[in-house]
């Protein structure tokens, strides 16, 4: 009975004592865990870069010397491709390289993709090395420009680089046009 009697005068005062102890350890836990500070994680990557390279000299009649080559003036390692058309598609005109399905690939898209990677400051194997005109186009290829277009990727080397490209085009919602 006494000790009921002691443990009855002791639990209001230790009650008082805990309740701000608590109090103080739930808001400082409370402040531990919602305290937060706001860092920006900045990276840049380097860009993947290339340039066309063409040597054209002044045509001949019917034949038309042009070296297409490509260069990778980046930091990083590249896929690339290529497309070349005639500025007026109703002239029959025909691209050579008899070297080029050994460094290109031509796929349906129309694009020629060069198939090793391309190392920073390397160039490519010519895509393109003359244009031949028919006869039937006379001097109207005087007029006529070959316009060079080039892309090129990041390489993943575990990738072909036709896939590579399909995956950028598809991240970015491009089409083949």
């Amino acid at each position: 009975m006494k000790i009921s009697k002691w443990l009855k005068h002791l639990v209001g005062p230790v009650s008082l004592f805990m309740l701000p102890v608590a109090a103080w350890h739930v808001a400082t836990t409370n402040a531990y865990l919602s305290d937060y500070d706001d860092e920006i994680n900045r990276f840049t990557t380097s860009p993947v870069t290339t340039e066309i390279v063409e040597i054209f000299p002044e045509p001949e009649l019917g034949k038309a010397t042009k070296v297409v080559q490509i260069k990778n003036t980046g930091e990083q390692n590249c896929y690339v491709r290529c497309l070349i058309v005639a500025s007026d598609d109703t002239m029959d005109v025909e691209f050579e390289n008899s070297e080029y399905k050994q460094f290109w690939e031509l796929h349906e898209d129309g694009y020629y993709y060069y198939k090793a990677i391309l190392e920073s400051g390397e160039t490519t194997e010519p895509v393109l090395s003359s244009v031949t005109f028919t006869p039937q186009a006379g001097e109207d290829y005087s007029e006529l420009k070959i316009i060079v277009y080039s892309e090129s990727v990041r390489a993943d080397e575990s990738k072909l680089p036709v896939d590579v490209f399909v995956e950028y085009m598809a991240k970015e919602n491009k089409t083949y046009e």
